[in-house]
């Protein structure tokens, strides 16, 4: 069994970000609707990706052109790109964001535009760049997902893909993404290292090829700082060294709002399901009932700053609650709802100055959970049932609300610090028993909260404190219905203390009724002490000489 965490955006993050410009602004440019590309134009864009094997990329982008006008093609957020003008006058550019020419703002990419004019037969232009992670390899896989293609309307277009020598792609597992389909490419090579697409959409395009590759062996090593292992591919050294120091920065507090500490934590990367690649940002397996290494989706490594830290966080925190006591087989939802909640807030508490992805990522979680409480009216019946395996967006997101909306009610991160104090040493398998501790933390009934969410548990923390109160207003003079009242409710607490629920409440119903009925006990008691006695003296003989006495006289 593993616990994945769900990861609610693929690359395609929306950020907002102040417009890049160059000289010789053209006019703004209108939203672009994407379109399908008419067979035959006067214009094209070939676009060339090649891959070596450790997944660095080239990528050119050819644009041809028979009669004069205006163009725009996505290039990388960065000064790491440039163009060639090859035949032709170009006469304007600029610069603007993606949400100029499709509705939606990309973080890594901008919208190049410009305006041209052929000579003799022609304009040509080539633009070139590079992706150091193109490709994620950790032998004997690898999964390349291109940059960002999107261009403008009216242009024909189409890209092919070189793989190294000796790669591989698997069959099925080549696709082209678009907005409107997906669909795979149009040749492959006998050797399939090679394919072509005829790229059906102007405006959205990843493509995407599963392979396999020559080696099928990784160059691991190994890393250590701390508590902390990291098993990482040579390749990926960089990105494991800085999750160690993640782990490592943040480690102390986690131990003061845990209340336990790790030993021997082990970590290490992989690449998901060809279908799961950008869905799942890592995931926790519980081989046996045992918690196994941190496994981190390596593609996180291309998102903006603030993402990956906060999977690798989120798997960190499941090490943690599975420390406490708390296990995911028994209450998967809280496991998960705070592995969200803490990660957020460990970055931005404890990480400064904060990383904008993760500032995105949280907008994002925060936005769904509102919506499913908005959908579900506020009713979350379906969490209690939620068992590994499930990875649907939603759980996530309810399981999020709870936790954070508990959080923001009773003290953010302290008041989690407060229950991780009181359930040391203690198991919590149930949420009755959760909600109870999650209610002492808060000094009130959080039970009644939950029940407002739909979810059936005891309110403990209320029946102790009426039975606590009962008991205490109870005469000396009731006896010995007090002190067995007193007994019953100690029995009660003890049950708790070990997680038993319906031992616990079986206890404390005895103990409210043994405590609310003093007063009647007590007279009843009364009266049949009474009662035998005056049975007991009416119906004694008189006492009479002994019969040997008379005789004697």
């Amino acid at each position: 069994m593993k616990i994945p965490r769900l990861h609610f955006k693929t690359l395609r993050l929306l950020v907002l970000l102040t417009m890049l410009s160059l000289p010789n602004l053209s006019p703004t440019l209108t939203v672009t609707v994407t379109m399908a590309i008419p067979a035959s134009t006067s214009s094209s864009y070939f676009y060339k990706f090649v891959v070596d094997e450790n997944g660095f990329t080239q990528i050119t982008v050819d644009y041809t052109s028979s009669v004069s006008g205006y163009s725009w093609v996505f290039v990388p957020n960065s000064t790491g790109w440039d163009w060639e003008v090859s035949s032709g006058v170009l006469l304007h550019t600029n610069i603007v964001e993606t949400s100029r020419v499709i509705d939606l703002n990309e973080y890594f990419y901008r919208a190049f535009n410009f305006s041209f004019k052929p000579l003799e037969d022609a304009f040509r232009m080539r633009i070139q760049f590079n992706m150091s992670t193109g490709a994620l390899i950790i032998e004997p896989r690898g999964i390349f997902f291109s940059s960002l293609i999107g261009f403008k309307e009216g242009s024909s277009a189409s890209a092919e893909v070189f793989l190294p020598e000796g790669y591989r792609m698997v069959g099925g597992h080549a696709l082209a993404l678009g907005r409107s389909s997906n669909y795979p490419p149009d040749s492959v090579s006998l050797s399939r290292n090679y394919a072509r697409f005829d790229l059906r959409e102007s405006g959205w395009i990843r493509l995407q090829i599963e392979f396999f590759t020559k080696l099928t062996t990784p160059e691991v090593i190994t890393l250590t700082q701390g508590n902390f292992t990291f098993n990482a591919v040579k390749r990926y050294e960089s990105y494991a060294l800085d999750i160690l120091g993640l782990f490592n920065r943040v480690y102390d507090n986690l131990v003061n709002l845990f209340n336990v500490t790790l030993e021997n934590v082990e970590a290490q990367f992989f690449i998901p399901d060809f279908n799961d690649f950008l869905s799942v940002g890592g995931y926790v397996p519980f081989p046996g009932g045992k918690i196994g290494a941190i496994h981190i989706n390596v593609a996180f490594t291309r998102y903006i700053e603030g993402v990956f830290e906060v999977s690798a966080l989120h798997e960190l925190v499941h090490h943690f609650l599975w420390k406490t006591g708390i296990s995911p087989d028994d209450l998967l939802w809280f496991h998960e709802g705070m592995a969200e909640y803490i990660s957020f807030e460990s970055i931005m508490r404890w990480y400064p100055p904060g990383y904008e992805g993760a500032l995105y990522e949280k907008d994002v979680l925060e936005k769904n959970a509102a919506q499913i409480n908005k959908s579900t009216g506020g009713n979350f019946n379906f969490l209690p049932q939620w068992k590994p395996g499930n990875i649907e967006y939603y759980y996530y997101a309810a399981a999020y609300y709870v936790t954070s909306r508990l959080a923001e009610k009773h003290g953010g991160l302290e008041y989690y610090a407060r229950f991780f104090k009181l359930i040391k040493g203690r198991g919590v398998k149930d949420n009755d028993i959760l909600a109870y501790y999650l209610s002492l933390a808060a000094n009130t009934s959080v039970a009644q909260t939950l029940q407002g969410w739909g979810f059936n548990v005891a309110n403990f923390h209320t029946l102790t404190e009426e039975a606590r109160g009962a008991i205490d207003k109870l005469n000396p003079m009731f006896q010995p219905y007090k002190s067995i009242a007193e007994y019953l409710y100690q029995q009660a607490l003890i049950k708790l203390e070990e997680g038993d629920g319906k031992g616990a409440s079986q206890f404390l119903r005895a103990a409210l009724f043994v405590a609310n009925s003093a007063l009647i006990l007590t007279l009843l008691t009364m009266v049949a002490i009474l009662i035998a006695a005056i049975h007991l003296s009416r119906g004694r003989k008189p006492k009479t000489a002994p019969e040997y006495y008379y005789r004697l006289i």
